[in-house]
This record gives C-alpha cells, structure tokens and sequence, in this order.
C-alpha cells in the first residue's frame, strides 16, 4: 500500500479522524488560552511595571495584532503548499514559548517583543487547521468539524480569562504567563508525532478549473457593495469587541475594586461564558431566518451589532458589580451571535477558487482594526483624557469604541440591499 494510500485510509477512519479533530481543538484551545489571559493580567502588568494605559493598549492591540496580521498571509501560503500539521505544531510552539517569555520580561519592550512573538505564532493556526480539517472531513461535515475546533478555543479563552486571575492572585503574573506557556510546548511534540498530514483535496469531488491571481481575486471582491459593507461591518465589530475584551477588566478594577483572582472568576465567566452561549445560539437561530431570506445572512450580523451597542455602554454606567458582570455575559452573548452567518456571508458572496481570499482579507482588516487600533486607540484616549475626566477616563473611551458597533450595524444593513443580486 502506498504512502498515499495509507493517508487517504487515515482519511476515512472515523475514529482517527475524530482524534484529529480533537488534537486540533486543543490547538485552538491553547490559541485562545494564551491570547486572552493577558487582558486579565494587565492589570498586575501596569502597576509592577509602572506602564501607562497607552502602553498597555500597545501590548494587548498593535504589540500582538500588527504581526499577527503581516505574518498570516505568508503562513498560509506555506500552509497552501507544504506540510500544514508541521507548520501548526511549530507555530504552537512558537507562540507557547512566547508567552512563557511574557513571564520573564523586565520591561515594556521585552514585553512588546514576547507579545508581538505571540502574534507571529498564532498567525498559524486556523488557515492550516481548516485546511487539515477539510481533508479529514467530507463537505457534508465539515461545518461539524470548524464548528467544534471553534467550540474548543471558546472553552481555551473562558479557562484563560478565569485561570490567569487565580494563578496571579497565588504565584504572580509572571509566574501565569510561565504556567500557561509551557504545556503547548509539550502538545507541539505530541501533534507533530501522531497527527498525520492528509491528502491535499482527497475528499473534494469538485475542482476549480482555473485558480485566479491575487489581484483579480481583489478585484472581483471589491467590485461588490455587499462584500465591501461587510468588510467594513465585521472591522468595525472587531474594533470594538477587541478594546473591550482588553479594557473592561481594567474598568472592573477600577470602578469596583475587584482583586486578580475575582477579575478572572467572575469577569472570566462572564466574558467567556457569553461567547460560548452566544456562538452556539448564532449557529442554532440564524439558519432558520437565512432559510426564509438570505439576506438574513448580513442582517443578522447586523442586528446583533444593533443589540451589543447599548448592553456595552449600560456596563459602563450601572452602580452595581452584579448588575454589570451580568450585563456583560448578555453583551458577549450578542456580540458574539453574528459570526457564523458573517462568514457564512463571505462565502456567499464570493466564488469557490477566491473564498480563502475573501476571508483572509476580512480577517486581516480585523486584526489591523480590530485588535490592533481598537486596544491601542482606547488605552491612548485613556491618558489624553485623564484631565478632563478624571477617574472616567477609561469609561469615555470605552463608550467611544462600543459606538464601532452601531456604525457596523449600518454597513451590515446597508449591504444586505445588494446582497441577493451579488450572491455567487
């Protein structure tokens, strides 16, 4: 038996397959794992190493997002062409050992340059892993398939977000970073030893026949209102979900004297348990109106957007700890519930042979946007208005990112006019 073969039996083995699955969903567990408990650990950062909001937006926006972003695009191509289940173990690796260094910095910079290591990591891992989980998975199944790998990392962020708080509340944040850090390194070894790279397309009965160049596919993409409304929709959502994610800890800290360990509880739960609630909820109610009206596939987006914007500000504004930790799970959960029938949306507006492209361009806009500028831009507000505003500086701010929502609820249903007439 050939060694293609052997693969492509690989391949048809349900019960390998699911281990692949579940191998890969670790992956996404220690992605997400390691990206969020910064947000929790931030606020230990800045008192013991004396940084300002400015810098800590840096660290947990541009320091991360920027090379992040630049990295992706290159890894995918290598993704495209070579060894992918090589290429996720070392970038695991990689940003394992990153966040490990995290725990050793003596500085901002030291810390700025694990951070951005983080990025450059994590780049790595969802291109390769769909495209791995594509070649396990016949088309029927694989909705399935993304869809737990995407469970798992939820579950990665709400352990993060709850973990980081106790571990620092006990040992230190540094001592957090070090212990979240150092397992993945160990789980790199153990996926490159027993997951096998699959058969590139062996499942696909349907082929491209001609693949487009990068400049036509961007052409085409932006050649239609739809897609460029939802470009702007799921940037702006990003820009606002991601300074959140990162400042409300702090506004916690600050408004309501919550300790590490209780930020990490309580925040954690809230946070991490809404976007579970929310994802699964998004995935169970919006096919049934998309099924009655495609254009549900940007207007549900939309009106989840619509709804995040005034949860996310009654946060800022009620008196009570409970009150606001509970609007937030309700905040997270909307926010959240738009995402499946976005990229859904995506793939519906854009041609089999160009859907990595339209993705990977949405995907790239919202890490710059997103997780870049929004963290980065919220902490610099932060310090500009401390004079006039005091104490409720951070608060502004805040509430001035949150409004991203009500603008890409505008771009979601403006572009859900031309969406049936652009529909592939």
């Amino acid at each position: 038996m050939t060694a293609v073969q052997n693969e492509a039996s690989t391949v048809a083995s349900q019960n390998y397959r699911t281990y692949v699955l579940f191998a890969l969903g670790i992956v996404a567990l220690f992605n997400f794992f390691d990206r969020s408990i910064f947000s929790v650990l931030a606020v230990s950062i800045k008192s013991d190493l004396n940084l300002s909001d400015t810098q800590i937006g840096l660290l947990g926006g541009f320091g991360f997002a920027l090379f992040y972003a630049i990295v992706g695009i290159p890894l995918a191509r290598i993704a495209d062409r070579g060894n992918r289940i090589t290429l996720v173990s070392v970038c695991l690796a990689v940003w394992s050992l990153a966040t490990a260094a995290c725990g050793m910095a003596g500085g901002f910079i030291s810390l700025l340059l694990a951070r951005i290591g983080v990025g450059a990591g994590e780049a790595g891992c969802f291109p390769p892993s769909y495209s791995v989980l594509s070649d396990y998975y016949p088309p029927a199944r694989r909705a399935f398939a993304i869809g737990a790998f995407h469970f798992w990392g939820n579950i990665g962020f709400l352990l993060g977000l709850v973990g980081a708080g106790l571990v620092s509340d006990l040992l230190g944040w540094r001592a957090a970073f070090i212990i979240f850090g150092a397992p993945g390194v160990l789980f790199a070894v153990i996926l490159r030893l027993t997951v096998r790279e699959p058969v590139r397309g062996a499942l696909d009965t349907v082929r491209t026949p001609v693949e487009l160049g990068f400049r036509e596919a961007v052409k085409i993409l932006a050649g239609r209102r739809a897609y460029i409304h939802l470009f702007c929709a799921y940037s702006l959502s990003a820009f606002a979900f991601y300074a959140i994610l990162l400042w409300l800890p702090q506004f916690f800290a600050r408004t309501f004297s919550m300790t590490q360990s209780e930020l990490g509880l309580y925040y954690g739960f809230a946070f991490g348990g809404g976007m579970i609630v929310g994802v699964g909820l998004g995935a169970l109610i919006a096919p049934r109106f998309i099924a009655e009206d495609r254009r549900w596939e940007m207007l549900f987006p939309a009106v989840a957007a619509f709804l995040s914007l005034p949860l996310a500000l009654a946060v800022l504004v009620v008196p009570s700890q409970t009150a606001a930790l509970i609007i937030t799970f309700f905040f997270c959960a909307f926010a959240s519930a738009g995402l499946g029938p976005a990229f859904a949306a995506i793939q519906s507006l854009s041609e089999p042979g160009i859907r990595a492209t339209a993705s990977a361009l949405v995907l790239f806009a919202a890490a710059l946007i997103g997780q870049g500028l929004g963290p980065t831009l919220v902490g610099i507000l932060s310090d500009v208005l401390s004079t006039p505003f005091g104490e409720r500086s951070l608060s502004v701010s805040i509430a001035f990112a949150a409004a991203a929502f009500g603008w890409s609820g505008l771009h979601g249903w403006l572009g859900s006019k031309w969406f049936l007439q652009e529909t592939v």
